[in-house]
């Protein structure tokens, strides 16, 4: 049986080497698809140029659609004037971890609500110092703090947190005491 599966593709190979150049792509990620193979623990996709164009095609749309949702949603921050001093690195988070995006839209128009224009919104990628570990931060920074601006985001926590357990990400509101820049 093994045999026969080995059979087609060989000839599909020895076909296609005939008429145009082989195509073999080696995506490690990608075990669903083509022959997976024990020796190298990696998906095999053997096609036709045209094949490979039609997969390649999908694939960059599939990217395509989810850097267009990305950037959708930081032109959104941005029209509720959240600042985003460092887009890149914010762009490159959500594409690692694009499931938080949902929480992220849902956290950010709560703080915008919640805390109004007296406030000014940062969304940055904190970077620990101490240990290798990164992930989004919401700073909420005003000309005057009030007392009450911890148990505050504190109550902001309790409406999003629930919702990052399912999340690949990490998303934290804070204040960082600062002014607003």
């Amino acid at each position: 049986m093994i045999e026969n599966e080995i059979n087609k593709f060989y000839s599909l190979i020895m076909h296609e080497r005939q008429s145009i150049k082989i195509h073999i792509h080696n995506y490690p990620l990608l075990i669903n698809w083509g022959l997976f193979t024990e020796e190298t623990a990696k998906a095999l996709i053997a096609s036709t140029r045209e094949d490979a164009r039609l997969y390649e095609k999908r694939f960059r749309q599939a990217n395509t659609a989810i850097t267009s949702q990305i950037e959708t949603l930081l032109n959104w921050l941005i029209d509720q004037r959240v600042l985003i001093p460092h887009p890149a690195e914010v762009r490159n988070y959500l594409l690692r971890y694009f499931d938080l995006t949902r929480v992220l839209r849902l956290t950010c128009k709560l703080a915008v609500d919640w805390f109004g224009r007296q406030s000014q919104l940062s969304l940055e990628v904190y970077h620990d110092p101490e240990i290798e570990d990164h992930y989004l931060t919401l700073y909420i920074r005003q000309l005057q703090y009030n007392e009450d601006i911890l148990k505050r985001i504190e109550e902001l926590r309790a409406e999003y947190e629930i919702d990052l357990t399912d999340s690949s990400g990490w998303l934290l509101v804070t204040t960082d005491f600062r002014p607003p820049l």
